[in-house]
C-alpha cells in the first residue's frame, strides 16, 4: 500500500546502494573468445594476483584542513598515489570485484604457469587458439575457398562482437534497475514507517524533515524500522544526558568537599597541637 508523506516533508536520499560482485574480466574463456583477434596488453603489472604492499589508508587534509578534501594514499606498483574520496569510491568497488573474481584468477594463474606463460599471455594464446580453429573449420566448408572463408569469418566475429556488447549492456541495465528498486524499496518503507512515527508522536514529527538525520541513517544501515530506530536514539541520548549530570553532580561535590576540608582545616590542626601538648605534659 503506498502511502505518501505530509506535504513539504523532503524525502532523503538514503545511500543504499548494493555493490555489485563481479568484474569485466570474470568472462569465461569461451566468453573470451568471442573476439579473437583483440590485443590484450600487459601492464607494469603483468599478473594482478601478484601481492602487493598496500599501505593503510590515511585521511589526510590540504591547505590546513580548510575547504579542503580528504586524501588517501596507497602504493600500487611501488608508486605513491593520491585520491580524493569521491575517487576513491569505484576504486572500493573494484576491489570487491577483484575478490570476488580472484579465486578463478588463481586458476588461470595454474594453468599458465604450466605453459610457462603469464594470464594475460595464456589468455591471448587462448584466444588466437579459437581464432584458428573457427577459420579451420569454415575453410573446410567453404571447401579451400580462402576469400569466401575469410569473408565469413569476419562477419561471424563482428556478429559475436556485436552480442558480447549487448550482453554487456543488459547486464548493465539490470544492475541499474535493481539498484533504482533498491532505492525506491527504501524509500517507501522510510515513507511508511514516518506514518507511523507521526502517529505515536504527532507534535514531534509533522514533516520527514524532523526526523533526526542519525535516526534514518540508523534505520536504512541496520534495516530497522523508523520507529524503533528513533527510540533506540531517544534511549541512548537519555543515557549521555544522564552520565552527563553525573559527571557535573560528582565534580560538584568533590568542590565543596575540598572548600569544606580548607574551612575546617584550622580546627583540626589545633585539634592536633592539643593532643601533642597533653602528651608532652605526661
Amino acid at each position: 500500500m503506498n502511502q505518501s508523506l505530509p506535504e513539504q516533508a523532503a524525502m532523503p536520499s538514503a545511500d543504499v546502494k548494493e555493490i555489485p560482485i563481479e568484474v569485466e574480466h570474470t568472462d569465461s574463456v569461451t566468453e573470451a573468445a568471442a573476439t579473437p583477434t583483440q590485443t590484450i596488453d600487459e601492464e607494469s603489472c603483468s599478473d594482478p594476483c601478484v601481492q602487493q604492499e598496500p599501505d593503510t589508508p590515511q585521511n589526510t587534509t590540504e591547505n590546513g584542513g580548510e575547504n579542503s578534501q580528504a586524501q588517501i594514499h596507497v602504493k600500487f606498483n611501488k608508486q605513491q598515489r593520491s585520491y580524493t574520496l569521491e575517487q576513491a569510491t569505484p576504486l572500493v568497488e573494484m576491489g570487491l570485484k577483484w575478490d570476488s573474481f580472484k579465486p578463478h584468477h588463481q586458476k588461470l594463474r595454474y594453468l599458465a604457469s604450466a605453459e610457462g606463460k603469464s594470464v594475460a599471455a595464456l589468455i591471448q594464446q587462448m584466444m588466437e587458439d579459437s581464432d584458428s580453429r573457427h577459420y579451420k573449420q569454415l575453410l573446410e566448408e567453404m571447401e579451400g575457398n580462402e576469400t569466401a572463408a575469410s569473408r565469413l569469418f569476419e562477419m561471424q566475429k563482428a556478429e559475436r562482437q556485436r552480442q558480447f556488447e549487448q550482453l554487456c549492456t543488459e547486464q548493465a541495465d539490470r544492475e541499474r534497475l535493481e539498484e533504482t528498486g533498491q532505492q525506491e524499496k527504501t524509500e517507501q518503507r522510510l515513507a511508511d514507517d514516518f506514518l507511523q512515527l507521526h502517529s505515536e508522536f504527532p507534535d514531534r514529527f509533522v514533516y520527514f524533515k524532523d526526523v533526526p538525520s542519525a535516526v534514518v541513517e540508523s534505520a536504512v544501515r541496520e534495516n530497522l524500522p523508523l520507529l524503533d530506530a528513533y527510540l533506540r536514539y531517544q534511549h541512548r541520548e537519555a543515557r549521555r544526558a544522564a552520565a552527563q549530570q553525573a559527571r557535573q553532580a560528582e565534580a560538584a561535590a568533590r568542590s565543596a568537599g575540598s572548600l569544606s576540608g580548607m574551612q575546617h582545616s584550622p580546627d583540626t590542626e589545633l585539634n592536633s597541637f592539643e593532643q601533642a601538648f597533653n602528651t608532652a605534659l605526661r
